[in-house]
């Protein structure tokens, strides 16, 4: 985890439980600006099942998130 990525670290997880209750590829459509098959693409690379919620990934699954947008 690289220290310049802190601030886009703590920017997706707070997009990512703005809309708690919602699936997390629909919480961080809006935030990425990524709709569909790319942002279902963009979350298997990161291992994270795109129909997950939130509260159920931990912070290692957030860091790889980040690190894929970051590649991006």
């Amino acid at each position: 985890f690289k220290a310049e990525h802190v601030d886009s670290f703590f920017a997706l997880v707070r997009a990512g439980f703005s809309s708690r209750r919602k699936q997390l590829k629909n919480s961080l459509s809006r935030y990425l600006g990524l709709y569909g098959q790319d942002l279902t693409l963009m979350l298997k690379k990161a291992g994270i099942e795109p129909k997950s919620r939130p509260q159920d990934l931990g912070v290692n699954d957030w860091v790889s998130l980040n690190n894929v947008i970051a590649q991006e």
